[in-house]
């Protein structure tokens, strides 16, 4: 592990994308330009649920997860742009929410919670691609009472919601995920922290709780913060089996010089741990 983050130090972005896929072989799709969605089925019957996306550049990607999410309603807060993703948001005519500077990822999905209205609200990450169905089950999910948060099953995270994969094509990729949910359909399991890729939550959750903690600035540790916050509120934190999702990881993060992310995640890590030593 300390290897490759020096060889990620060492190398420009486009490097650094050769070697995360020849280095863990759950990064098998595509680029997002590289992929055909002509025979794409979009899921329609997501329980009345309204995705929040985050942007910042990364247009590509941003431009395949909303083709591979239809017509599902969607509140995009763009963090400052300037590789056109705006303009191409506003031309599809997306509900988009403007910030004139980058204020990072908690502040973003909490100004993008408050404009809508929905009983219960996905974070999607932009650099996902969401197969039909998933949103159907991981709002069910989201619906049981005492679920706090349900984040989806996929290829890429540090927890027990990573699955290993078997697919090196957008079609593969949507048989991997019919037969995920088949052989796990309702299932669920508790997890320690529900990483904001794709994690669906009720209205009256996010109420009850309270908006993500600001003070993590750009991210990482906001997602670890809000689950336990959601435990001591006695709700559960879980993962759904049956609902996956292609992640393809660190979009936009990927362009921050090694040395600030992890000064970042550094100091970001001690926030959490001063926050939550003494309870």
């Amino acid at each position: 592990m300390i290897f490759l983050r020096l060889l990620r130090a060492l190398f420009p972005p486009r490097a650094k994308r050769l070697l995360k896929r020849i280095w863990d072989p759950n990064q098998s799709l595509p680029r997002p330009s590289r992929l055909d969605f002509r025979w794409f089925r979009h899921d329609r019957e997501t329980h009345g649920a309204t995705v929040v996306m985050v942007t910042h550049n990364a247009l590509e990607y941003t431009r395949a997860c909303l083709t591979s999410l239809g017509d599902t309603d969607i509140v995009v807060v763009d963090n400052a742009s300037t590789d056109g993703t705006l303009e191409f948001l506003r031309e599809r005519g997306v509900h988009v929410i403007a910030n004139e500077h980058n204020e990072g990822f908690p502040a973003a999905v909490n100004r993008g919670v408050d404009a809508t209205h929905a009983n219960v609200i996905v974070l999607l990450n932009n650099d996902t691609i969401v197969p039909p169905g998933t949103l159907t089950r991981l709002v069910r999910h989201a619906l049981v009472p005492e679920i706090g948060i349900v984040v989806a099953s996929t290829n890429y995270a540090g927890n027990e919601s990573r699955v290993d994969i078997d697919y090196s094509s957008l079609d593969e990729m949507l048989a991997f995920a019919e037969k995920l949910a088949r052989e796990h359909e309702g299932d669920r399991f508790d997890l320690g922290s529900a990483t904001m890729y794709c994690v669906a939550l009720r209205r009256d959750v996010f109420d009850r709780v309270g908006p993500l903690d600001e003070r993590f600035t750009i991210g990482t540790f906001e997602d670890k913060d809000y689950s336990e916050r959601i435990r001591r509120a006695g709700l559960r934190v879980v993962c759904a089996a049956d609902a996956f999702v292609h992640h393809y990881g660190s979009a936009s993060f990927e362009k921050i010089p090694q040395r600030e992310y992890w000064e970042l995640f550094e100091r970001n890590q001690r926030l959490f741990e001063e926050k939550w030593k003494d309870t």
